[in-house]
Formats: structure tokens, sequence, C-alpha cells
């Protein structure tokens, strides 16, 4: 019987051990939709779906057809990093995600270059949520 009561115990703080931990998961802002992207000078219109952590979606010049434009994939992270492959462009984006203050709307800031870990081929960009 006390082992029956020990071992039920046991079992019942590993259960919520498991839930604790599922709790502490922090959740990520959801970047889905559209944004306005200026990436050293050049604008971009970025269209994103956000599963989860993961980000996909179209990166199109300004004033072009959705045909012209090219793939994005990559991830936002609970410290709301946000990073993404502009695919065809061989180009990199990584920057953090701001909530919206001073009258801004949420927006994203950071570097891109063809290598990340490259410093001398970073350039600025940022974007601007469109609603």
């Amino acid at each position: 019987m006390k082992r029956s009561v020990l071992l039920a115990a046991v079992i019942l703080l590993a259960a919520l051990s498991a839930s604790a931990e599922e709790e502490k998961k922090p959740e990520l802002p959801d970047v889905s939709g559209t944004w306005l992207v200026n990436a050293d000078g050049k604008k971009f219109t970025l269209t994103l779906k956000q599963t989860e952590g993961r980000l996909e979606g179209r990166m199109v010049p300004k004033g072009k057809q959705a045909a012209d434009g090219m793939p994005v994939k990559g991830s936002i992270d609970d410290q709301w990093l946000v990073r993404f492959r502009r695919h065809g462009a061989n180009e990199n984006y990584m920057g953090y995600l701001f909530r919206e203050c001073k009258q801004k709307p949420r927006h994203i800031a950071g570097f891109f270059g063809k290598e990340l870990e490259c410093a001398d081929h970073r350039q600025a960009w940022y974007a601007e949520e469109q609603k």
C-alpha cells in the first residue's frame, strides 16, 4: 500500500513538473501580415505567415507584381528576434520586433547581408507593419 501511494505521488509530481515547464514557454508575438520594408534604400512589400516560430512568405519590390517577388523563410524566437532568408537573392535578414510606441506601428529593425557572420556586408533594414 505504501509503495502504491509513493508511486502515485511520484507520478503526480512528474505530471505537475511537466505542466509547469509547458507554462514557462513564452508566447511568441505573431508577425503574420504585410510589412513595408526599406532595405538600404530599396523598398519591398513583405508578406509573412507565421506557424508557431516558423515564418514563410514573399518579398516583392515596391510597385511590382507578386510574381516578381522572392520567397522568404525564417523564424522568430522568444527574444523577438526575426530571421529570414530571401531566396534567389542570397540575402539573410535579422532584426528585432518592436512594439507600437510613440505613434509608431509595430516594426522590425536590423541588418542584412550576403553572409550574416560577415559584418562588412551588413546593411540596415527596417520593416513597418501595414494595417
